[in-house]
């Protein structure tokens, strides 16, 4: 999944305790990432509808964008 560019400043302005959706149903795809902030790191889960599909740690922004854009697509 490409992201805009306001979805990946949303991301790095994400501050701790912040979650943000992505993707999913409300705008017309099956999969979502729901992204969270923590003091030391981003967790990322990634759904197909309802269905946890997966679920990873980051430490930097950048890493959680790179997870969407290439390594969480599924094909």
């Amino acid at each position: 999944m490409l992201l805009t560019d306001v979805q990946k400043k949303t991301i790095e302005q994400m501050t701790e305790g912040e979650d943000v959706t992505i993707g999913g149903v409300a705008v017309g795809e099956s999969i979502r990432y729901e992204i969270s902030r923590f003091a030391d790191e981003y967790k990322v889960c990634l759904f197909d509808r309802l269905i946890r599909l997966e679920e990873e740690s980051f430490q930097t922004a950048s890493q959680v964008i790179h997870f969407i854009e290439y390594d969480g697509v599924i094909k």
